[in-house]
């Protein structure tokens, strides 16, 4: 086994170089790791030294050339066998991914080094021995140069954040012939960074029915489609990204078959079934949540629209003797089979004080054209009719006071024999009026 000795010699080191901020460039000492080689072509048996370098202030590009190793007629190619490395670096921090001398006497690619780091830094520089090479003291000369400022990309903060919540679009009543519902949007905001949503999960129950089916749209396109299994929902490989301090609406639409009797779906969407990186790549934490409760589904029944809604003070006098009147009307039509509504107590109305129901009172009916004598009003599938309520009361013991309180009335639901109507509450809601 052959060692090898070499001597430094600096014969090309370029002459100091004065920053604007005063500071210049120097090589301010060499320190020897390993002097002594063996000859087998590897980094980690080779000579390695360490340069002690001072760089100006605002230069943060680091070049180094070598002239070949030569004793006497023997020479080691300065290109292919050195590479250098700096721990204060950006883009060379070990020997793994140290930068390579391509040839001698030329500067090739660059040391990034790290601004926040400081200005004194220490590079290490290693030689391999090619395979072969004779025994003796090799020297050579160098050159350092620093240049420049690179930009760097700027780092996103810590504080890079999601958060779910439930969309105020959202319609939660009945849907029948159920088969493709649209019930469940929620919003996913992003703040201080973008945020790329990669995996979604969610949960869901149906009492009655099957469940087969979700599907992830954002808008009108179709991000994703899965099957449920055991009511679990899960999106993998979605890729969409939120824009910073941004909110976007998405919808999770629920696929499957629905029974005659009136099911209830529930579906979760929690903050630990999403997964969420931000625009360096780096996982964040998502807060928040999206729980859809109680929204009915089944195979037949009735379903209202077009309301036309009246709400007025009949009598007005002090406090406890205002008498009130409310009307609803509304379109109805049977879906899934023949529904049959009661004349006399088929609708449910609450009234309200300041938003907190204080009573309710079950009424009938009447519609057009008539129902059929003894049997309420029946309405054939497919078929579509007009029905009303009127109902009147006085303000009741609870909203006497304060005065001035506001009363409004609303339609609680609506009683067939296939069970309650499906419509959106919130449009069957009277103004209110100051008692």
């Amino acid at each position: 086994m052959k060692k090898y000795t070499i001597i430094l010699l600096a014969l090309a080191v370029l002459l100091p170089k004065i920053s604007l901020a005063g500071t210049a460039l120097g090589v301010t000492n060499i320190t020897a790791v390993k002097t002594s080689a063996i000859a087998n072509n590897t980094y980690a048996d080779g000579w390695k030294w360490i340069f002690n370098v001072t760089v100006p202030t605002g230069e943060d590009k680091l070049q180094m050339k070598f002239a070949d190793w030569t004793n006497g007629a023997q020479s080691i190619p300065a290109g292919s066998n050195m590479h250098f490395y700096s721990a204060q670096s950006l883009n060379a921090t070990s020997s793994d991914s140290a930068v390579s001398i391509d040839s001698a006497n030329t500067y090739g690619s660059e040391l990034i080094l790290d601004p926040t780091k400081g200005q004194q830094v220490q590079v290490a520089v290693e030689i391999k021995v090619p395979t072969g090479t004779q025994g003796g003291s090799f020297s050579t000369s160098y050159g350092i140069q620093t240049t420049g400022t690179t930009t760097l990309p700027e780092v996103p903060k810590n504080d890079s954040t999601l958060e779910i919540s439930i969309n105020p679009n959202t319609y939660l009543g009945t849907k029948f012939d159920w088969n493709f519902i649209v019930p469940f949007v929620f919003n996913l905001k992003a703040q201080n960074d973008d945020v790329k949503i990669t995996n979604l999960s969610a949960s869901t129950t149906l009492s009655a029915g099957d469940i087969t089916t979700a599907y992830l749209y954002d808008g009108g396109t179709l991000l994703d489609s899965v099957p449920v299994v055991g009511g679990a929902i899960v999106f993998s490989d979605i890729n969409l990204t939120i824009l910073k301090d941004s909110t976007k609406a998405l919808s999770l639409r629920i696929g499957g078959n629905s029974s005659t009797t009136k099911g209830s779906l529930d579906v979760s969407i929690l903050a630990s079934g999403i997964i969420a990186v931000d625009s360096t790549g780096s996982t964040i934490t998502t807060t928040g949540s999206a729980i859809f409760n109680t929204v009915g589904v089944q195979s037949a029944g009735v379903e209202l629209s077009n309301p036309i809604i009246n709400f007025t003070k009949t009598s007005i006098g002090n406090t406890a003797s205002s008498s009130f009147g409310v009307s609803f009307s509304f379109t109805a039509v049977a879906l899934g089979g023949e529904a049959q509504i009661s004349s006399t107590d088929s609708i449910v109305i609450g009234i309200y004080v300041n938003d907190v129901r204080v009573t309710t009172a079950t009424v009938g009916c009447s519609a057009s054209p008539a129902g059929v004598s003894g049997n309420g009003y029946l309405i054939a599938d497919g078929n579509t009719t007009r029905l009303s309520t009127w109902y009147s009361f006085d303000a009741p013991s609870e909203i006497y006071t304060p005065e001035g309180a506001r009363v409004f009335a609303r339609l609680e639901s609506v009683t067939t024999n296939l069970g309650e109507s499906a419509y959106d509450p919130n449009a069957y809601t009277t103004n209110s009026l100051s008692l």
